[in-house]
């Protein structure tokens, strides 16, 4: 994983231009950060027809789904917490927290997924993996 460092100006411009749907909020951010369906795909440790279902709104994003684009795209965690929400507006969950905890760790640290995997399993939530 790329370490990121985005400043706080370009965060906050980019959170306003999110759109509201987690398919263009998806696009919107590959697009910013230059990546490609492929290359995602990899990254988030699931497949190339996931992410195109997902750029597409033909699958519901998941929260672990989400989490993972997160980690793979390297989001500041404001970018983290919003794609969240819009994947699922109510979370309620020990994995739910572990995430919160564990996001801005990865941004600072640049952890790829299998460490961030890792650092779930450490907190004892469930890895995210290719089924999610």
């Amino acid at each position: 994983m790329v370490l990121h460092t985005d400043s706080p100006v370009e965060v906050v411009a980019r959170l306003r231009r999110l759109p509201p749907a987690f398919s263009d909020a998806l696009i919107f951010l590959m697009e910013w950060r230059g990546i490609t369906v492929e290359v995602l795909a990899e990254l988030a440790q699931t497949s190339v027809r996931t992410i195109q279902r997902l750029r597409t709104g033909q699958v519901c994003p998941t929260l672990k789904r989400a989490v993972a684009v997160c980690v793979a795209l390297g989001l500041p965690f404001a970018l983290a917490l919003e794609m969240m929400r819009k994947a699922d507006p109510y979370p309620c969950s020990e994995d739910y927290l572990a995430y919160l905890e564990l996001l801005p760790k990865m941004y600072r640290l640049g952890m790829d997924m299998f460490q961030f995997n890792d650092a779930l399993v450490e907190y004892g939530a469930a890895p995210i993996g290719q089924n999610d």
